[in-house]
Parts: C-alpha cells; structure tokens; sequence
C-alpha cells in the first residue's frame, strides 16, 4: 500500500508488471494455461529489459512467473524463466543476502533474501523430474542466513540477532518458509548425491543414512510445525518426502547391483513416505482441498512418486489396497489439476 499502490507515488512499470504477475498467480487458469495475461507478461519482461530496468519489483514479478510457469506445466519456459530469475538476481546482488558477511550490512535485505531463497527451492525443484541437468545456483553455505518467521515478519518485527543460519537446528518456531528453505537445501543435496556430475563418487552407505536421517528429523519438525499452526498441508513436509523418494530409490539401486545396503531398510522409508502421502490424497478428495490455493504445485512430485511406489507394491504382491491407493493419488491429482495443470500431467 505504501510503495506500489500509493496515488500520489506514480505508476511505475515495475509496479505494474508485479501486480500483473499477482493476479496472474492467484487466479485459476482457464483451459489454455497459456492465457492473454500471460503472454503479455512475458512480453512485458523483454521490453523491460531491453529498455535496460534493473529493478527488483521487476525480479519479484518474475519469480510468480516462474512458479505459475511450473505449477501450469509451461516448459521450457519455467526452466528458463528460473535461470533468468538467478541471473537477474546476480545482477542485484541480492545472492548475498543469504550471506552472514553482508546481510546485516543490506537495507530491505529480508524481502530480498526471501526472493532469492525462493529463485533457489525452484531451481532444486524444477530438477527433481530431470537430475541429470545440473543445479544453476552452488549448494549454501553452513553459514547462510535464514528467512525469518513468517507471521513476525508480516507484523514488523526485526530479524532475529543472531540471525538463523542453515546449520541451526531446525524447529518449529521458525515458521513455514524457514523450513521449506531447509527442506529445499537438502532435497539439492540428494540432487548433487545422485546426479550425473557426481558419477565418480557414487553415493556410500553411511553418506546416505545419515542424509536420510537428517530429512526424517526436518519431516518431523514440518509435522509438528503444521499441527501447531493449523496447516492442513505442508509444503515443506512434501518437499522432503520427494527428497527422501529420491534418495531411497537410488540407495535401492546400489543395493540391487553391490549389495551396499539393506533393501528391507529403503523399502520401508519407501512405504512410509507414500503413505503419508497417501494420506494427503485421500484428505484432498474427502475435503475438496485442492479446489484452492491450500495445494501448492511443490506437492505434485511427492504424489507423483508415491503412485509409482504402490505400483511397485501392486505388481510384486497384486495387492488390492496398493490397487486403491494408485487410484485415490492419481483422482487427487486430477482433482487439483483444476488449479495447477502440473497435477493432470
């Protein structure tokens, strides 16, 4: 209200294209994803820069274009779009936000350390289906500065001193996107443990367990964050279900071909995981959740991967219940496909 939708401050095209990109995000896309609105943004953004603006409204509007371009199933468009958000956002300086050296040094750099955290858990995410390509933006430091809580940060309050850094123990007091940031790190970690760069130094036993454990306890965290704050889902507890997917399967196949691990072990974490999820599906459909912006587009991966764990179950066993479950993820999916496309692909 004060610095965009002020009267007397002028339109700026920044400002404009921000609250495009706003009502864009927030508005159920008709059956063409590819909407009027939406060309024109992306039209705008080219003006933008060829008339040589740098601003960081300009960056903003751009990251709600990227996480409409992912949820509505835009490619190559939503991974392009996020590499042009990191190096916008290079250009600014705003990676150093997360930098303990020269964040207290920075005016705004909360609002800023959030967007550039934000360019950082889509780049992981937007991988998650494809892990040979490589991450745009290096691992965190231990030492990277942490989003703020939340509902603080809404009502005014300054950053917590000494700031919350990554190798903090997380809680759940640290509010949603603290811990979705968390969980977005270490879901870039399994990335670099079982991509195609790291094919010299192929993931070990211990390197696996204890990154596994480390997400069970960030899980954990995320459930008893969301109980206590009455979210029904919880983007950051998907997130590391994804993570823990991903891992467990490649740790599968070690074992199949060297016999490094317990399978019992993998399958387990495996069943556990797309049971929650399973969960979820089935809290989806009886409520009518997905039909609004409760579901983000992080949670279709996590549902996704629980599906082909049951189909797993299905064709070794002929399980009837494996047989339900692929049903009830697969209709939630459907279901929330209403509002992000992502879901019905």
């Amino acid at each position: 209200m004060e610095r965009i939708l002020n009267p007397l401050s002028g339109r700026r095209c920044e400002n404009v294209l921000l609250i495009a990109a706003i009502k864009l995000i927030t508005t159920e896309p008709d059956a063409n994803a590819s909407s009027t609105m939406y060309c024109s943004l992306k039209r705008s953004f080219l003006e933008v820069e060829l008339s040589g603006s740098l601003t960081f409204r300009t960056l903003q509007a751009l990251v709600l274009v990227a996480i409409y371009e992912l949820g509505q199933a835009i490619y190559p468009s939503a991974y392009l779009t996020v590499g042009y958000c990191a190096r916008y956002g290079i250009a600014l300086g705003i990676d150093r936000t997360i930098d303990s050296l020269y964040s207290s040094k920075l005016d705004g750099s909360e609002e800023e350390r959030r967007t550039w955290w934000t360019i950082i858990l889509l780049d992981r995410y937007l991988n998650v289906g494809c892990p040979e390509r490589a991450l745009l933006i290096e691992e965190p430091r231990n030492t990277s500065v942490l989003p703020m809580d939340d509902k603080l940060w809404q009502m005014g309050y300054p950053p917590p001193n000494p700031p919350l850094v990554m190798s903090s123990p997380p809680t759940e007091a640290m509010g949603r996107f603290c811990l979705t940031v968390q969980a977005a790190y270490l879901l870039g970690k399994v990335l670099r443990y079982t991509g195609p760069q790291e094919s010299g130094h192929r993931i070990l036993e211990h390197e696996a367990r204890i990154l596994d454990n480390t997400i069970a306890a960030l899980t954990k965290v995320t459930l008893q964050e969301s109980v206590k704050r009455g979210i029904k889902v919880c983007c950051p507890t998907t997130i590391c279900h994804s993570a823990r997917l991903i891992l467990n399967q490649e740790m599968a196949w070690i074992d199949r071909h060297n016999s490094l691990l317990e399978t019992d072990i993998v399958v387990e974490v495996q069943r556990i995981t797309a049971a929650d999820m399973l969960s979820l599906s089935r809290y989806i459909l009886r409520t009518g959740l997905s039909g609004n912006d409760d579901i983000s587009p992080f949670c279709h991966d996590a549902l996704y991967r629980s599906a082909i764990v049951y189909s797993q179950i299905l064709q070794k066993s002929g399980s009837e219940d494996a047989k339900n479950a692929i049903h009830d993820i697969k209709q939630s999916l459907r279901v929330n496909s209403h509002r992000w496309k992502a879901a019905g692909k």
